[in-house]
């Protein structure tokens, strides 16, 4: 999203340029509704560290988010992953049971705790890219009565609706983990046996 930041319009009469920026894209758009938009492409020792590690750990966070979805549906009791086999009819095979191995449970906690991690990394990216817009627009609040500061006035950034989309994504990840929990120290202790419908292909 490249509404991380936007640019303040607040006391401006006439603001023809709305800026926005995230960590990857910075852009800009006219009043006739013309949006251009660039790479923010820095040598990364240049680079503001919470743009730099933002990047690392959303990417990270996402790698991990999309491990949990795996590990959680291998560790789901609807499916078949991790399981023994046992027929009920060996003339038709029609019926039989399965028997959840503890690979199971194992992979379902796993996923919890990858998406645990990954809403760590999420909150530190936001959180951090939020302070550095905060820290810029105090700055430009006590330039604001300099001759500099007039001159600069519009181009000082406030908080987009992307931080607010990142801080949901924090909530969810957040909500996901406690469902998790709950339903795993809900679950039995003992190895789960269900009786299934099968059909031959």
């Amino acid at each position: 999203n490249r509404h991380w930041r936007v640019n303040d319009i607040e006391g401006l009469v006439v603001e023809n340029v709305r800026r926005s920026a995230g960590l990857w894209f910075k852009c800009t758009e006219e009043i006739s509704g013309q949006i251009s938009c660039e790479d923010i492409e820095k040598f990364w020792v240049a680079m503001p560290k919470p743009i730099l590690y933002g990047r690392i750990f959303m990417l990270l966070s996402l790698l991990l988010s999309a491990f949990a979805v795996i590990f959680h549906f291998m560790g789901m009791s609807c499916t078949s992953f991790y399981t023994k086999k046992h027929s009920i009819n060996p003339l038709n095979n029609l019926l039989y049971k399965f028997t959840a191995l503890r690979a199971k449970r194992i992979s379902y906690v796993a996923g919890g705790v990858l998406n645990l991690v990954a809403c760590l990394f999420t909150s530190i990216s936001v959180i951090w890219y939020m302070v550095l817009v905060a820290d810029q627009y105090f700055m430009s609040e006590a330039m604001y009565t300099s001759q500099i500061g007039r001159r600069s006035q519009g181009q000082r950034f406030i908080w987009g609706y992307g931080l607010y989309l990142g801080w949901g994504a924090i909530v969810s990840q957040i909500l996901s983990f406690i469902v998790m929990a709950a339903s795993f120290c809900c679950a039995e202790e003992k190895d789960d046996e269900r009786g299934i419908i099968g059909n031959i292909a």
